[in-house]
């Protein structure tokens, strides 16, 4: 497993950038890899809120599943991801600042299926999370 951190500050208030990227219907503005999702089980974000997501990755079409194991309202939501070509666990931590939120993405991620090409898959991965993270941040203060 690879860790991965990465954070951007948004010149909005905590709550405004919480309720947004907790509102999943949202991804599809945001997440450049992102094709739908399905919820599973529970009735909205939450623990034990259980997802069926559809990304692209390296040219694949990509099926998993997510687990919100840890949901404190404007402050942290913590999932599990499973799939036969990803896996991991990852951390949205949404802070006060003076000028807005910043928020933080960090994790560890593995690629069973691109094990010859892992490395390359991180640094895509990687990319792909800070290019999503730019584009939330240039939609979430311009409306």
């Amino acid at each position: 497993m690879s860790k991965l951190e990465t954070s951007i500050e948004i010149k909005l208030p905590v709550e405004d950038v919480f309720t947004y990227i907790t509102t999943f219907d949202n991804n599809r503005f945001w997440q450049g890899a992102f094709i739908s999702y399905e919820q599973l089980d529970g009735d909205g974000p939450g623990p034990g809120a259980r997802y069926k997501n559809r990304n692209r990755f390296l040219g694949l079409k990509i099926e998993s599943e997510s687990l919100i194991t840890e949901f404190v309202p404007n402050s942290l939501c913590r999932f599990e991801l499973s799939s036969k070509f990803i896996a991991g666990d990852s951390c949205l931590l949404f802070e006060r600042t003076e000028v807005g939120t910043q928020l933080t993405v960090e994790g560890t991620i593995s690629f069973p299926f691109f094990k010859l090409t892992g490395k390359r898959a991180l640094k895509k991965f990687k990319k792909q999370l800070e290019t999503d993270l730019h584009k939330l941040k240039k939609l979430l203060e311009k409306s």
